[in-house]
């Protein structure tokens, strides 16, 4: 095939030259096409566009297939047809067989979930993989990637004999899926691996753990840590799945830098139909392990994990995630009040965080008797947002508190109180319940010992937030 012995020298000297399998370089065409470049509007037009770009690397005009340029002539309706076409015309001009690489197979369909074009799109997706991958004998071996398991039902039903390796499933390819820790041990120096470790280590994939491949390449690149990952459309999918129970959860393993784990149903596979509509919590976490924005740890249970943020870098995706998305104008706000909070100070932060919270919260809806839950994913999500460490509803003394947020001058301890009243509660007797009612919190941050297991060489501060509806009054101690 073109390019034989300029594209070997680029391997000269490296370990793949001493494979076995390196004789097998350039003995047959190789068609790849990356369906992240399929448009969802035209997805046959867009299709045609990807082979029409394959062929001059492999066929002279004169090779081309009449039944070949009359399919790719009307591509938006037989686009399978041309890609089969195309396979059976590299057969007969190069007596091998082809091998067909589809990249990113599941984007096109998961960008087209929630859509009026989802079934056109999943049918379309069903019958070029159908066309090309079943009953071809011009077919050499079909390798599709992608970040979803989408379920057999809904794509490959019509699909046999099709080898699975993912996440969770145990193969000899496990180490295939990004770095060994032994890989980047010989690319690093100790002081670089020390830094890649925390960074973009621990994706389980079967049996092993591994380094996301891309970030580590980049950060060697550039000699700096950063947040490399880039799965906007999934993260899509994602931001229409959150809850403020979702949110709470996710931030709390956020907040817990890797130290908490979330037990879930996640199912090894997902039918974008599941995320169509509303997801259920299997199918939400299950979407996130599968797209690597958590990771697992295996339970004696077959379909239970204990699902965990892994590394430093999914912190910041998260983090970001949520700055963009849910608490981008609030996240200076509370950092600021934060650093206003000392024993001389402690009037200014009650003032500050009072205002932050009555003139913030105002803008997000929740459902009627949620409100406690809205304080709590507030204050739990900016914290996330602004990479503070954080637990939240853990046991603690003789009780569990609501938040306890870890910074690098003080701890704080969170307690959110509802006042007594209601909606019709005037305004001239609101200031005094809900004063009452921060003083309630912060007595139970004492009487419960909140306060135990903080660490002893730094100040800690019991905050008490009483609410009524969207408004709130704060006070705030040392301990």
């Amino acid at each position: 095939v073109q390019g034989d012995a300029a594209d070997r020298g680029l391997f000269h000297g490296l370990a793949i030259e001493e494979s076995p399998h390196f004789a097998k370089a350039h003995s047959r065409p190789v068609v790849w096409l990356n369906f992240r470049e399929i448009r969802v509007e035209k997805p046959g037009d867009s299709l045609g566009k990807l082979i029409k770009a394959q062929i001059p690397y492999y066929l002279s005009e004169e090779q081309i297939d009449p039944l070949l340029s009359e399919y790719l002539d009307d591509a938006g309706v037989y686009a399978g047809d041309a890609l089969k076409a195309f396979t059976v015309n590299l057969h007969r001009a190069y007596g091998a067989a082809p091998f067909v690489l589809i990249d990113e197979y599941d984007k096109l369909v998961m960008d087209a979930v929630g859509t009026p074009r989802f079934n056109e799109v999943r049918d379309f997706t069903k019958s070029v993989l159908s066309a090309v991958l079943k009953d071809n004998d011009s077919l050499g071996k079909g390798l599709l990637t992608g970040v979803n398991r989408i379920s057999q039902e809904s794509i490959f039903s019509d699909l046999n004999n099709l080898k699975v390796c993912d996440v969770f499933r145990r193969s000899v390819y496990d180490t295939d899926f990004g770095f060994t820790e032994a890989e980047v041990a010989g690319l690093c120096t100790p002081e670089e691996l020390a830094v890649a470790r925390k960074w973009y280590n621990g994706y389980r994939i079967g049996d092993e753990k591994v380094y996301f491949t891309y970030s580590v390449m980049s950060y060697l690149e550039s000699g700096t840590p950063n947040n490399y990952w880039g799965r906007s459309g999934t993260m899509n999918i994602i931001k229409g799945g959150l809850t403020y129970e979702r949110i709470e959860t996710v931030t709390s393993l956020i907040g817990s830098a890797g130290e908490m784990k979330l037990r879930a149903n996640v199912k090894d596979r997902l039918a974008p139909e599941d995320m169509a509509a509303f997801p259920s919590d299997d199918a939400f976490y299950s979407l996130l392990v599968q797209t690597g924005y958590l990771t697992y740890d295996r339970t004696d249970e077959q379909s239970e994990y204990d699902i965990y943020l892994p590394n430093t870098e999914l912190r910041k995706v998260w983090e970001d995630f949520i700055l963009s998305s849910l608490l981008m104008e609030q996240a200076p706000h509370i950092k600021d009040a934060l650093a206003l909070l000392s024993s001389d100070t402690l009037e200014r932060f009650n003032a500050a965080f009072t205002d932050l919270i009555d003139s913030r919260l105002s803008y997000i809806d929740l459902p009627h008797g949620k409100i406690e839950d809205l304080h709590h994913v507030f204050i739990a999500g900016i914290l996330a947002a602004i990479g503070t460490r954080f637990h939240s509803n853990r046991e603690a003394g003789l009780g569990r508190y609501d938040i306890c947020a870890y910074l690098p001058d003080k701890t704080v301890i969170f307690e959110f109180k509802e006042a007594a009243g209601s909606a019709d509660t005037p305004a001239d007797k609101r200031p005094a319940l809900l004063a009452t009612a921060a003083q309630e919190a912060l007595k139970q941050i004492h009487d419960r010992d909140y306060a135990a297991e903080a660490p002893k060489d730094l100040p800690v501060y019991a905050v008490g937030i009483g609410f009524l509806g969207k408004t709130a009054a704060v006070r705030a101690e040392a301990l």
